[in-house]
């Protein structure tokens, strides 16, 4: 996920519900207008909760998805975006390794963060 400080403070927080506020306070011990999204953990959230939006706005979690990545539900290379997305959960949800980690498949580490 990223987003940028404007997007989550003008796009997502004045959307967010009581419970998603709440969730958030959970999950990073801050305020929903406290989040920083130069820092990792905030970004994800944030992020996280911008694609929850964006599903919901969309009315599907491919549309969503799609709208995430591009800004458009027709946006170039999307449908490959929402086909990786599917395929990493399916993956996850198995307990299995990504069958295409994106860092290895750059001549990276296989660590996140380091390629």
């Amino acid at each position: 996920m990223q987003i940028s400080q404007y997007r989550w403070d003008h796009d997502v927080l004045p959307h967010l519900s009581d419970d998603d506020r709440a969730k958030i306070k959970s999950a990073t011990n801050k305020d929903a207008d406290q989040l920083d999204v130069t820092q990792p953990l905030d970004n994800l959230v944030a992020g996280g909760f911008k694609l929850k939006q964006d599903i919901a706005s969309q009315g599907s979690e491919e549309l969503g998805l799609r709208y995430y990545n591009t800004g458009t539900v027709s946006g170039a290379g999307s449908a490959g975006y929402v086909n990786n997305v599917e395929q990493y959960r399916r993956e996850l949800t198995a307990g299995s390794k990504l069958s295409s980690d994106p860092y290895e498949a750059r001549g990276g580490t296989g660590q996140p963060g380091v390629i």
